[in-house]
């Protein structure tokens, strides 16, 4: 190829190119116009809408209001709340409490009939400064008890008028506390209002004459005080009811519980058949069994060696 034709063809490929980015790119397909409505139709639309909405928040209503004793709970944690911070209602809390002489009542003393008298020898006076901070109202001098159990278990019993530190500082007040705000917070007298008052009005913490049994444990003598306390039932304790669950040394775990009225000797045994130590103390059953084991066989015996109560004891998870 000689020159002449090698400029020629590179003339045309340049023209060539040149046409190309001039020529005009194809246009895109056009969008389909949106639609536009009529404005009679577009009132109707917006009154559907607003039907359709009216009606998601009356169903909502309906459903905010699912069943009597929903409202019931709704209604007594509220009040709870927000009496919670009344001078009445806040609780005791850790603090010296008064020293009572009475006796406890026949809740008390018909699962636990030693706690009806004075004991023997009054308890050492570091029982009393134990149990003082714990009593709420006041603490029942009486049943205040100093036990022993095997493996050198310590425990302090003793019994509380009111519902112990966590209890409200002016029970009665703040009953009616409570009651004027559940009045205040559902004002309709229906059975959700009177389903809220009852249910305040058998609150424990606030039952005129509420006692609380408490028992402090100790799993060695270098080793921290443990409190545990139940409020007494309006039914009384019963017997088998447990007081205390407290670690210890090795993998065991401390259990105590409301012997029979009348034992006074037991024999207890884990599932498996091993026996435990155990010993029953003013009228607390107290062992020391492997933290696995949670159910056990009981040989509560009276004085004359009879068998006496319950056989069985299930410990909860």
């Amino acid at each position: 190829m000689s020159a002449h034709d090698q400029l020629e063809r590179q003339l045309r490929h340049s023209v060539r190119e040149q046409v190309a980015r001039q020529a005009p790119r194809p246009a895109r397909p056009a969008r389909p116009a949106s639609p536009r409505w009529p404005r009679h139709r577009l009132g109707a639309l917006a009154a559907t809408l607003l039907v359709a909405v009216t009606g998601v928040a009356v169903a909502g209503e309906v459903i905010d209001l699912r069943s009597t004793g929903h409202q019931i709970n709704d209604l007594v944690a509220d009040t709870l709340v927000r009496t919670g911070r009344l001078p009445a209602c806040r609780p005791v809390g850790t603090r010296s409490a008064a020293i009572s002489d009475a006796t406890p009542s026949t809740r008390v003393t018909d699962a636990l009939p030693a706690l009806a008298t004075f004991p023997r020898s009054a308890p050492p006076p570091s029982a009393l400064a134990l149990a003082r901070p714990l009593a709420g109202q006041a603490l029942l001098r009486r049943t205040v008890r100093s036990l022993r159990f095997p493996g050198g278990v310590r425990a302090v019993l003793y019994t509380t008028q009111g519902a112990g530190p966590q209890g409200p500082a002016d029970p009665a007040a703040c009953l009616q506390a409570r009651l004027a705000q559940v009045v205040l917070l559902h004002p309709k007298d229906d059975d959700v209002q009177m389903g809220a008052i009852v249910r305040l009005k058998s609150r424990p913490d606030t039952q005129p004459g509420a006692e609380t049994l408490g028992l402090t444990v100790s799993a060695a003598p270098r080793r921290p005080w443990i409190a545990g306390a139940v409020t007494v039932p309006e039914v009384g304790l019963r017997p088998g009811a447990l007081l205390a669950r407290t670690p210890l040394p090795r993998g065991r775990v401390f259990h105590a519980a409301i012997a029979s009225p009348d034992a006074v000797r037991v024999t207890v045994r884990t599932a498996k058949g091993r026996r435990v130590p155990a010993r029953i103390s003013n009228g607390i059953l107290g062992f020391a069994a492997p933290a696995g084991d949670r159910r056990f066989t009981v040989a509560q015996r009276r004085a004359d060696g009879r068998p006496v109560g319950y056989t069985r004891l299930v410990v909860p998870r």
